[in-house]
């Protein structure tokens, strides 16, 4: 057995993907590796075939948010406006049934 296999979260490091993703591949085939009981071992230059492809070296998991992007107002700020958009529609509401009620009365 080669010493210089990688498990699936060295391989996921050097493509810069997370462990499942490593996993998903070994499944679809586009990776070979040696099962061990529920590990799988890969050996290096399989791994390195597929960081041209994939990418490799960046970091793993979500991106970061963009600045400036709809996500970046405050959750207070936004309570607030929708609190006031609320009370606003409420009470031109009760203003018109006020008035409809008004006019029935005259009648």
């Amino acid at each position: 057995m080669n010493k210089n296999l990688l498990t699936t979260q060295q391989a996921a490091t050097e493509l810069g993907v997370n462990d499942s993703r490593v996993r998903q591949l070994i499944r679809a085939g586009e990776l070979k590796a040696q099962q061990f009981g529920r590990a799988y071992l890969l050996e290096p230059s399989e791994v390195q075939k597929l960081v041209g492809k994939i990418g490799g070296g960046g970091k793993t998991g979500r991106p970061p948010k963009a600045l400036g992007g709809p996500t970046t107002a405050k959750p207070a700020q936004t309570t607030a406006k929708l609190n006031r958009a609320f009370r606003e529609a409420t009470e031109a509401e009760e203003a018109s049934k006020k008035k409809a009620t008004k006019k029935g009365a005259k009648r």
